[in-house]
């Protein structure tokens, strides 16, 4: 029932562009390419932007996976397989994974219906699976591994198997690679066994390898040496290519700016009505999802001292899952370009979903219920505002003139 619910929800926000095809549909052709045994593009996309050229060759920005996952409807339908339908399918599979997760905190029934529809609908994975295109999908395939690794470390928590989910996610969006401490601290946590420990970290680790080194094989394939992910060679806005060029992909300067940009910036101030504009280079967390304020709940001050909550070992293991994502995010040479809120939050989206349960534990009172509406009515905004910037047309006048004709 609640991948179906979510499933209508993301194809709705869709609507006429469901068949149509994304803006960037480079996944599409990425997957063309690898059904004929090229890592290259054999064809080209409506745009080449944010491709990379290198060599005289062609080659998709990233990691490979959603291209991997999209050849079965490449190889039936060939390129004109529309990407969007594949990011609403992953998304709404998403929410449904993220229901069960939240089933593992043993939180209460009440806490987990309106949290699940939080994550659907009040958080940047809304307008993210609607709109499709590779930067987009990459974001939905890599949530989808990360709720799975973190669903196997705190049901099972067999070292193997959370090790496989997160390879995976990482082969859509190697920034994910950084929630290992997830596993790690709650290994420890729970445990407190150095000999058990270390066995679990060594079938984590051990597996986590082997997706790096299928990563950097792809990469040697590509460009001839495993550590170049060809990022020299985009194709695109001069703004962020300069900066990349100048500073490499991550750089202690980056820091201050995107630490604003995801915690603290607010929307654009205008003259004149509607005097305020989302920012396209992204907004705090807080301001699109002001629900993930509970996630400061999971703190107590004791004296002079802030110390954990119970020493609660969920709370200890999300904290070290977030910040381990987030810190290298931190420092990367740009924000996320045009988007609404901060995209790359996606990255940890299941440990802010996880400690914002934590936070909300117990009665479902008229604050928390407050601050859920109030974040699905933002981002309900910011799916129609980017809706708009990547269609050419209002999301609310497609469904004005589809209804009224």
């Amino acid at each position: 029932m609640v991948f179906v619910a979510a499933f209508g929800l993301y194809a709705a926000s869709a609507g006429v562009t469901l068949w149509r095809g994304s803006l960037a549909p480079h996944y599409v052709y990425l997957a063309y390419s690898l059904l004929r045994g090229h890592v290259d593009l054999v064809a080209l996309p409506p745009t080449t932007y944010d491709l990379l050229a290198y060599q005289g060759r062609w080659f998709v920005a990233g990691s490979p996976l959603p291209a991997i996952l999209l050849m079965p409807f490449v190889a039936l339908w060939g390129l004109g397989v529309s990407d969007i339908p594949f990011g609403v399918l992953v998304a709404a599979v998403n929410v449904a994974l993220m229901y069960d997760l939240l089933g593992a905190m043993q939180v209460s029934e009440s806490v987990r219906r309106w949290l699940t529809a939080l994550f659907a609908a009040g958080t940047v994975h809304w307008y993210v699976a609607a709109i499709g295109s590779y930067w987009f999908n990459a974001h939905v395939v890599a949530v989808l591994f990360v709720i799975l690794y973190a669903r196997e470390t705190l049901g099972r928590g067999r070292g193997c198997l959370a090790g496989f989910w997160l390879a995976l996610a990482g082969l859509a969006r190697p920034t994910v690679l950084f929630a290992a401490p997830f596993f790690i601290a709650w290994e420890w946590t729970r445990r407190r066994d150095a000999r058990l420990f270390l066995r679990a970290l060594v079938s984590f680790g051990s597996v986590l390898a082997l997706g790096v080194g299928a990563h950097l094989a792809y990469n040697a394939a590509r460009f001839g040496a495993p550590l170049n992910f060809g990022y020299a060679y985009v194709q695109g806005a001069e703004n962020i290519t300069s900066a990349y060029a100048r500073y490499g992909g991550f750089n202690l300067r980056f820091v201050p700016f995107n630490f604003y940009v995801s915690l603290l910036r607010p929307p654009d101030i205008l003259p004149r009505f509607p005097f305020l504009r989302p920012s396209p280079w992204g907004m705090s967390i807080f301001l699109t999802t002001p629900a993930f304020l509970y996630i400061f709940a999971t703190f107590r001050r004791v004296g002079r001292d802030d110390i954990l909550s119970d020493c609660n070992p969920f709370v200890i293991a999300s904290w070290a899952g977030l910040l381990g994502v987030m810190v290298p995010l931190w420092m990367y040479h740009n924000t996320g370009s045009l988007q609404f809120g901060y995209r790359y939050s996606l990255d940890a989206a299941p440990f802010l979903m996880l400690l914002t349960a934590i936070g909300m534990q117990g009665q479902m009172n008229w604050l928390k219920r407050g601050l859920v509406i109030a974040s699905i009515l933002i981002n309900w905004a910011g799916m129609a505002w980017m809706f708009a910037h990547f269609n050419g047309f209002g999301w609310v006048g497609m469904w004005y003139r589809l209804v009224v004709g």
